[in-house]
């Protein structure tokens, strides 16, 4: 039976944080049995875009900074390794580490940073969909892999966490690759299951002490959970993630997936959790949604129209579309990260002024929401047709 741990963390004071760490890896053994010495070891965070750790975009860096600390302890090399969403070069990875403090975690710890770009094709052969896959090469030639998601909200798969945060394995452009090719939500959640498995985490730790609702993973709403999740068994780690914070397991397509290929039974009540008591650390209200999910707790009006909906029919008018506001600097970062070019940088007039502006092309938009997860200004809005909000609530 797969075991979660749940450890109480009410904020991100060094002190607290790194006891919070040590009593969730000794739930599971200890940091002896996952790293033996000379180990190299990579601690893989989310780190989505530039951003400060007060954001709640990426992982905390008193989380990243613990881990590393007790890697250190057990005689293992730590290197802290992303490929965020944007450019994949050199200049976009320091401002990336240094925005989020990962390079002061480096720098007070001794772990490394990467900036290996090399890429290594790994043979999958077990994958149900992507049985090769390109990984950074640092990650293939690893001997331990801790995986360091943090909790939120995904507008393409609902939530994003353990399985997700592995996405980041992937360099840039063939994420852009992938989000292009596999433009429905369950070929796009095989895909980050496959991925998951290719790489195969020895320990995942999640950031859950300030999570994100609503419209993340990184326009949402902050919200305090105060708590950290670690497991040996990412899927699993996921699956608790998911109900604590309210939102239906099987709701979220990559663990749905995951239970349909049998890697999860697919049940919060098969996970063994210890710490504090799954009943327990249930939140009081529920994560809020994002206006893309289609699952967890958001109920059709009029079921025939969701079935419809589902079935394709009404889609084009009833899905949530990408829009640029009034904070978009024409930076054309969305520009880059489209996967199927949609968005171009036009002149648009603005309230009798001419102004550069990003706009999205419906009819090419494949709705994998890059453009919102990646804009620095947080100038791109999901909106939905005035149908879809008699449809959905």
């Amino acid at each position: 039976m797969p075991y979660v741990h749940i450890s109480r963390c009410a904020d991100y004071d060094e002190g607290r944080v790194e006891a919070a760490v040590r009593e969730s890896v000794a739930a599971l053994g200890g940091m002896q049995s996952i790293v033996k010495p000379g180990d190299k070891v990579v601690l893989k965070p989310n780190l989505l875009r530039p951003a400060i750790a007060e954001a709640g975009i990426t992982t905390h860096p008193a989380v990243v900074k613990a881990v590393a600390r007790l890697v250190q302890e057990a005689g293992g090399i730590p290197t802290i390794v992303d490929s965020p969403g944007g450019p994949h070069n050199s200049a976009y990875l320091r401002l990336v580490y240094a925005t989020s403090g990962m390079e002061r975690v480096a720098r007070e710890t001794g772990a490394a940073i990467c900036h290996d770009m090399r890429v290594s094709r790994v043979s999958h052969p077990e994958g149900h969909l992507v049985k090769l896959v390109e990984l950074l090469a640092v990650i293939v030639e690893a001997d331990v892999l801790i995986n360091l998601p943090k909790l939120k909200t995904h507008g393409l798969t609902t939530m994003t966490g353990a399985i997700k945060n592995l996405f980041g394995a992937i360099p840039g452009v063939t994420k852009a690759g992938y989000h292009a090719k596999l433009q429905t939500k369950e070929q796009f959640s095989q895909m980050l299951v496959d991925v998951h498995q290719a790489c195969r985490p020895t320990l995942t730790i999640m950031d859950s002490i300030v999570g994100m609702e609503a419209n993340g993973p990184s326009n949402g709403e902050l919200r305090e959970v105060g708590l950290l999740l670690a497991s040996r068994d990412g899927i699993a780690l996921d699956m608790v993630a998911a109900a604590l914070v309210g939102i239906e397991p099987l709701a979220v397509p990559p663990l749905a997936v995951a239970a349909q290929w049998g890697l999860s039974g697919g049940r919060v009540e098969e996970i063994a959790v210890g710490g504090v008591p799954l009943a327990e650390a249930r939140l009081a209200a529920p994560f809020k949604l994002p206006k893309t999910a289609t699952g967890g707790r958001r109920q059709s009006r009029w079921g025939f129209l969701s079935r419809l909906v589902d079935h394709g029919w009404l889609t084009r008018q009833l899905v949530v579309n990408p829009s640029a506001n009034d904070r978009c600097t024409a930076c054309g970062t969305c520009v880059q990260s489209c996967p199927v070019a949609a968005i171009t940088i036009e002149t648009v007039s603005d309230r009798g002024e001419q102004k550069q502006r990003a706009c999205m092309d419906l009819t090419k938009c494949i709705r994998c929401y890059c453009c919102h997860e990646l804009c620095p200004h947080d100038a791109v809005d999901l909106k939905r047709h005035w149908l879809a909000e008699l449809v959905v609530r």
